[in-house]
């Protein structure tokens, strides 16, 4: 969070509207807390305050499914990573022309170092922000895809029932990237929320 923060300074942002990805949710409502002021919104997507389930929360995650990927990424990063990244699209995603895109990007970027993906992997299954999530006193929004097994559609009614005021955008047929398989559909829901 400090990190983005700095960034944000050096560029001169002033006041922006946050937007989170999945694992980067947890960053953005950690940015909130620590600079509520530097933000006029808040926007999480496929992303959840807590991504594991427990009594009376359905999140999309397992803590024996997380901890088995962390054993998984004791061999070969790579070929964990791919068939990771594969199970975040539909089946229809992964049909179309964006998808082959996607794959070839992914081949392109280095791979992170283990000890990074198992720390993420700790956060994801200890963090808990839902009481944090609830002080958002900024315009909220969730964005999911009806297909994505992280951030299930279960879980963002969870949240909506927690939280009456969000707002929140359902993609039809796709998994936890709907800005990368929709973009147009999303670009206009995040414009419509931003009031541009």
């Amino acid at each position: 969070a400090g990190h983005v923060m700095t960034v944000l300074r050096k560029s001169g942002v002033q006041r922006a509207h946050l937007v989170g990805s999945s694992f980067g949710g947890l960053v953005a409502l950690e940015m909130w807390r620590q600079w509520p002021l530097a933000f006029s919104a808040v926007t999480l997507v496929g992303s959840l305050p807590r991504f594991t389930a427990e009594e009376g929360f359905p999140a999309g995650l397992s803590v024996p499914r997380i901890r088995k990927l962390a054993g998984q990424f004791e061999g070969d990063v790579g070929p964990v990573l791919d068939m990771f990244l594969r199970s975040l699209f539909t089946m229809k995603e992964r049909a179309g022309e964006q998808y082959g895109e996607i794959k070839k990007l992914r081949q392109l970027a280095p791979l992170p170092r283990r000890e990074a993906l198992l720390a993420m992997l700790d956060i994801l299954e200890q963090s808990d922000l839902r009481d944090l999530f609830i002080k958002v006193d900024v315009p909220l929004q969730l964005i999911a895809g009806d297909g994505d097994y992280i951030c299930p559609p279960s879980a963002v009614e969870a949240l909506r029932a927690i939280k009456p005021s969000v707002r929140v955008d359902i993609f039809a047929g796709c998994g936890h990237f709907p800005f990368l398989s929709r973009p147009r559909e999303f670009n206009r829901v995040l414009k419509e929320f931003a009031g541009l």
